[in-house]
């Protein structure tokens, strides 16, 4: 029984030094510590996956952040041509759009940084679809309120599909691909991420402003993104592997099909139930 009784002891302390917010609660309330002794590993699970869920929509709003800055710096690499005539004035610093695509490119690669460091580890295809659903569903709340607004619909759906298109671009640059081909990359990522976005934005803020109720919308929501985010993976990765990724045989691409889909799926349920909640 002494046996068994340190080793419970030692469990619950090494689950303690991974769970700092408990161990407080604990080390405050003596009384509670008294209460929850044989409850210290679920607790601890909890206060994880609200640590993970937290980190998760930190990576979300970094990787929007990340996806603005590559929408800039795609536009200040487009324009800067006009102006490369300035290069050799070194009075000035050469051409300034090149410099501030610089700029937009350093600010791209801390929020990527920052977006991985917050992105909590994940273990099977549900925890990952799950986290990768709390990113999406921040990235979207960053723009579904101009849904709400007198023709804000476009406004808000060309945002989303901004971070799409923004984030391609960084990531096509940082493997080394000239502008030129970086852009078409990412508008045609952005594309689909349109096509496959604009259907269920539409039929979520007509069926709020109509009363719908919630469960119903939620089901309505639930059909319309299923197959629009199943297909809007199959051709995203594909485009990403041709583009991104050409030298990997195509067998890889096909070999992550069925973890794609199942993460895909989990991330849709959702970012479908996100939605519908903050919308109504």
């Amino acid at each position: 029984v002494d046996v068994k009784l340190q080793a419970a002891v030692e469990d619950a302390d090494n689950t303690l030094q991974t769970s700092p917010k408990l161990a407080q609660a604990l080390r405050d309330k003596p009384g509670l510590a008294q209460q929850s002794h044989d409850d210290i590993g679920t607790l601890a699970q909890i206060e994880q996956f609200f640590s993970d869920t937290g980190g998760s929509a930190k990576a979300g709003a970094f990787n929007a952040s990340k996806g603005a800055a590559g929408v800039f710096r795609a536009g200040a690499e487009f324009v800067a041509p006009a102006l490369d005539f300035m290069e050799g004035a070194t009075s000035i610093g050469g051409n300034p759009l090149r410099r501030l695509a610089e700029g937009f490119d350093m600010l791209a690669q801390q929020n990527d940084a920052s977006a991985k460091a917050a992105a909590p580890k994940t273990d099977g295809n549900l925890s990952s679809g799950f986290q990768s659903g709390i990113q999406s569903l921040t990235q979207n709340t960053l723009m579904l309120p101009l849904a709400f607004l007198p023709g804000g619909q476009p406004a808000a759906l060309a945002g989303m599909t901004a971070f799409t298109g923004g984030n391609a671009y960084q990531d096509a640059r940082d493997k080394g691909l000239p502008m030129s081909q970086a852009l078409p990359f990412a508008a045609s990522q952005a594309a689909i991420e349109y096509a496959t976005e604009k259907l269920p934005l539409g039929q979520l803020i007509g069926d709020v402003k109509a009363g719908t109720p919630i469960f119903q919308t939620l089901a309505k929501q639930i059909a319309l993104e299923v197959p629009g985010e199943q297909v809007a993976t199959i051709l995203q990765d594909l485009n990403e592997w041709a583009v991104l990724n050409p030298d990997k045989p195509f067998a890889t691409y096909l070999e992550a099909r069925p973890s794609a889909a199942a993460q895909t799926l989990v991330a849709t349920i959702v970012g479908a139930g996100g939605n519908v909640a903050i919308a109504k």
